[in-house]
């Protein structure tokens, strides 16, 4: 089955309802959601307001498409909870297996590829703020000599 839109489902879900509660209507279901989906001021005049033609309107048809389409919204609310706990589950499961990567390309002496890339502009300033960080700190020149090769090292791969 194709993937259905919240719209989909209601309207599938009131055809099913019209299907128990007035199956003699389900062949002018269509229709009649049709005529009910118009604007008040597109409709045909006719008691129930459905613009279909004499004969075609159904008191059930109509309210069991609005109560599929309300039915799929309550649903979809219901679950709202459900999905925010499986987003973060997922994003919680995707930063430990992002850490693994960090700490395979730390144990791999910053050889491996880094787990994620850094554009030049980046890296440039980068390293600019940690060496001027360095400098506010009060590091000897040598310290910031080794702290820039060390920054360069790992910022530096060829595929960062």
């Amino acid at each position: 089955m194709a993937n259905l839109n919240e719209g989909d489902l209601g309207r599938e879900l009131g055809k099913a309802i019209t299907a128990i509660a007035a199956p003699e209507e389900l062949e002018l279901y269509d229709e009649i959601v049709e005529a009910t989906s118009k604007p008040r001021t597109e409709r045909k005049d006719n008691p129930l307001g459905f613009g279909v033609a004499e004969g075609l309107t159904s008191a059930v048809a109509a309210i069991a498409y609005a109560a599929g389409a309300e039915l799929i919204r309550i649903f979809w609310e219901a679950i709202k909870p459900s999905l925010a706990t499986l987003a973060q589950d997922t994003a919680n499961e995707m930063r430990s297996h992002f850490s693994q990567k960090i700490k395979n390309w730390i144990a791999s002496g910053f050889k491996e590829p880094p787990p994620a890339r850094m554009n030049e502009k980046q890296r440039e300033k980068f390293v600019e703020k940690w060496l001027l960080e360095a400098t506010n700190n009060g590091l000897s020149d040598t310290d910031i000599d080794k702290l820039h090769a060390a920054l360069r090292t790992v910022t530096e791969h060829e595929d960062v």
